[in-house]
């Protein structure tokens, strides 16, 4: 009898329902997946997620699961009366569990950061913080293992819980069984096939446009390499001692010149309540046109950024503002960086090209042979020739 050969966790994934049934919105999916445990099987659910979590105290009376609440991928709540001296004075809404999801996106310590600074009061009565990521290894997980005030959790152990308690101690219904083992199966496969996309700074900076093919997982393979590459930039920054504020996972024009009604509101939530010019450096990753992107961006003025931006092969360097025209006045003493005259002329392969009346650009080709290393060397260096026009 010949051995049956064994499969790939790429080949499991093609089988998986629950692969292309997450495909539309791959991590409200999880969430609302671990809602409908939370309200079909109340009990399991609590003593799973006691055990999952690590929490040692009783649950709340009236403990709810709640999703995408003030910005919380998961969380459970629970009401306590107000702390007043008046009759019927009604109740509040307390966090007792928040899990912060990652499936398409690196775990961010700046995010997790503000959330310990929103959720401070819940966590003096007993709130406890929960990372559920796809990568098992990601920068700045030292840090939050050396705090620990955030229980790190990553997909594999959800499935060896949820296949535990809801399969073999406490069985769901026979008409759920099969979408609970499918789970578990999927988010196995998924995150042994994540193991391999952590980079290396020596590696090739360009990678082929879709590695997955049917699996369609190009989209989270992208959003996940070019977010390692943010955080790469952001430590490099830090350890160059850069005194402006480094904030990672935001790089929006509109609420960092103060366009938006909400800018505030938002800028808090990154813990940077201000944005004036030269005061902070705004990195963010993610997609446009289904290729990942990685950019960093300088407030010149209360009107406009300087921007370096890596998408594909396309290294740019421009400029943003609302209504900008090529032979405006504001761009003279930018002109240079714009034309990239510091830089091998033979490399510029675009016009000038304007994106939506508000950034205006050239770019270089990233060439097939430049390493992470390389680019990231060189966003450095224009960070640092941005950096410069402070004092000029």
């Amino acid at each position: 009898m010949t051995e049956e050969k064994k499969k790939t966790p790429s080949e499991i994934l093609e089988e998986s329902p629950m692969l292309y049934l997450s495909s539309g919105s791959k991590e409200l999916f999880h969430s609302n997946f671990l809602y409908w445990l939370g309200i079909r099987y109340r009990d399991t659910f609590q003593e799973m997620m006691s055990k999952f979590c690590g929490i040692n105290g009783e649950w709340p009376d009236g403990w709810r699961v709640r999703r995408e609440h003030n910005h919380l991928d998961l969380c459970i709540t629970y009401d306590r009366p107000k702390t007043s001296r008046k009759k019927n004075s009604g109740t509040d809404e307390y966090v007792f569990v928040i899990v912060e999801n990652k499936v398409k996106s690196v775990p961010d310590i700046t995010q997790l950061k503000r959330y310990e600074d929103l959720y401070d009061e819940n966590r003096k009565k007993g709130c406890t913080y929960v990372l559920l990521s796809l990568m098992k290894d990601f920068h700045g997980k030292d840090i939050l293992e050396d705090e620990k005030k955030w229980q790190i959790r990553n997909y594999e152990d959800l499935a060896g819980e949820i296949r535990n308690m809801f399969v073999k101690e406490f069985p769901v219904s026979n008409e759920h069984i099969q979408y609970v083992k499918d789970y578990c199966v999927y988010i196995e496969n998924l995150s042994k096939l994540a193991e391999k996309w952590i980079i290396d700074d020596s590696e090739l900076f360009l990678t082929p446009v879709d590695v997955f093919g049917e699996l369609r997982l190009n989209d989270i393979y992208q959003k996940i390499r070019y977010a390692q590459i943010a955080a790469k930039l952001a430590k490099r920054l830090a350890d160059e001692n850069i005194s402006e504020k480094i904030v990672l996972g935001m790089s929006n024009f509109d609420v960092i010149v103060k366009k938006r009604k909400d800018s505030e509101k938002i800028l808090d939530l990154y813990g940077c309540n201000n944005a004036i010019p030269f005061n902070n450096i705004f990195l963010s990753s993610g997609m446009a046109h289904s290729i990942g992107l990685v950019e960093a961006k300088v407030k010149l003025a209360d009107d406009c950024c300087a921007v370096i931006q890596v998408q594909g092969d396309r290294y740019c360097r421009g400029i943003e503002q609302k209504g900008i025209v090529n032979n405006s006045d504001k761009l003279k003493p930018y002109r240079d960086y714009i034309d990239f005259n510091d830089s091998d002329p033979g490399k510029v392969y675009s016009k000038e090209c304007h994106y939506s009346d508000g950034f205006l650009y050239k770019a270089q080709k990233v060439s097939d042979g430049d390493t992470i290393n390389d680019v990231l060397s060189r966003m450095m260096k224009d960070i640092v020739l941005i950096m410069s026009w402070k004092s000029s």
